[in-house]
């Protein structure tokens, strides 16, 4: 329940006649706050006897278009809507969204409505983004007066329903748009699968009936379809860099940075696609999951990890194999005869230390974790999110990678681009493609 102003200045002018009563000891002023505190009264109960008609008179009647659905497509909601407002108030009627569903196109709720019988409509589209069972949990009426404001939630069994069934989509599916067939433009989806059969399961509308096993049907007395497994596919790597929570960062910049994560996986979620998402700090590994296809598991990761960590290692320390080599080609050209046998010994040690490196292959822990990763994922783009503050070694080590296993790599950052052309520490990614999050 909410008070309107004129509620609020009736309110204020019953105290001030009050404390007045008190100071100046006149009993008339009592009787002017007492009697402004009745007409709040008065007004509550013809507000509350006038919300109690409104409330019965709602008849709502949901339609919807298909009851069995694919996940992430589209069904159309069709509500009729019928009550009749008071004199002297207004109505707004919403639908309530369930949860796990967006909404694509329509609106879902009403303009305000003046005294009268009513009789609206309300069309819009949903996309259910997890499966099962979806129940629409009815709707809502904001009733309102001059004086007073409250909404009363409608999810008795009168007015929620119908439920949808939603159907998990495959993992591995591509779109084919406008195909001929026989003259006529088809709009499909093709599951591209192997030869192997994976499962059986319970056949499904829209389901391809050459895939029903007779023999399995004809026992069970019920039609089931054989699921083969799926081809591999190449799912995209989303990296999130975490800023140094003993650094200073721009609070602004890190909130870009999480509204544009936000608004990728959204996406991701939007096109039922696999993502494999790893999360860091530097070269700290924080998490990492791999081929994930719901989006609740990334929602979760994100919100209990996406806060700024303490980097226990750092990789500025650590020379690239490329500086490894340059120092062991420059004792190579060192002029013996004018040093001394001290500087010698040094650069001796230096020399063998680097070369055993070279020779053993040897890579930093960082490395090491990166190259298993993108071996057991196999990603097809990498996407890096990152404020790209203070040492950026990390990120070198990463594009290194992906350069060399020839994988697509893109890295999202709130900095200008100008600045990566300009300072040195970025030289070894402007190779990269990098854009700015705007």
């Amino acid at each position: 329940m909410k008070v309107k102003r004129c509620t609020r200045i009736i309110i204020a002018a019953f105290l001030l006649f009050l404390i007045l009563t008190f100071f100046l000891d006149k009993p008339d002023l009592l009787a002017v706050s007492l009697s402004l505190w009745v007409l709040i009264i008065w007004r509550y109960i013809i507000f509350f006897k006038r919300l109690k008609l409104v409330v019965k008179s709602v008849d709502v009647k949901r339609i919807i278009d298909k009851s069995l659905v694919r996940q992430g497509m589209i069904c159309m909601v069709t509500t009729k809507i019928s009550l009749t407002i008071e004199e002297g108030m207004t109505a707004i009627y919403s639908e309530m969204v369930p949860v796990g569903v967006q909404i694509e196109d329509g609106t879902n709720q009403t303009d305000p409505l003046f005294s009268g019988a009513h009789k609206l409509t309300l069309t819009y589209s949903i996309s259910p983004i997890s499966h099962g069972s979806i129940t629409f949990p009815g709707g809502s009426v904001t009733v309102q007066d001059p004086f007073f404001e409250t909404t009363i939630r409608l999810s008795t069994s009168s007015y929620n329903g119908p439920v949808l069934l939603v159907q998990p989509a495959p993992f591995f599916e591509k779109k084919r748009s406008d195909r001929q067939s026989q003259g006529v433009e088809t709009n499909t989806i093709q599951v591209q699968r192997g030869s192997t059969i994976k499962t059986y399961r319970k056949y499904f509308q829209d389901d391809d009936s050459r895939l029903i096993d007779w023999k399995l049907s004809a026992k069970r007395d019920t039609l089931y379809v054989r699921e083969f497994t799926s081809l591999e596919s190449n799912p995209p790597l989303l990296i999130i860099d975490l800023p140094d929570v003993d650094q200073d960062y721009d609070e602004k910049h890190f909130s870009k940075l999480v509204m544009a994560i936000s608004a990728q996986i959204e996406n991701v979620a939007r096109e039922g696609t696999i993502l494999s998402l790893l999360i860091i700090s530097g070269p700290n590994i924080i998490t990492f999951l791999s081929h994930e296809y719901y989006p609740g598991s990334w929602m979760t990761v994100i919100r209990e990890q996406f806060h700024p960590r303490i980097r226990l290692h750092h990789l500025y320390r650590t020379k690239q194999r490329i500086e490894l080599r340059k120092i062991v080609k420059d004792f190579q050209n060192l002029n013996k005869n004018r040093v001394n046998n001290s500087i010698i010994r040094y650069y001796s040690l230096l020399n063998s230390v680097f070369k055993n490196h070279l020779l053993d292959n040897g890579k930093n822990r960082f490395s090491s974790q990166i190259s298993r990763i993108f071996l057991s994922v196999r990603p097809g783009f990498i996407t890096l999110y990152s404020l790209c503050d203070g040492d950026v070694s990390h990120i070198k080590e990463i594009a290194h990678q992906a350069r060399f296993d020839k994988i697509q790599f893109v890295i999202q950052t709130t900095q200008k681009i100008s600045s990566h052309k300009l300072c040195a520490q970025y030289s070894a990614l402007r190779k990269e493609t990098i854009e700015e999050i705007p």
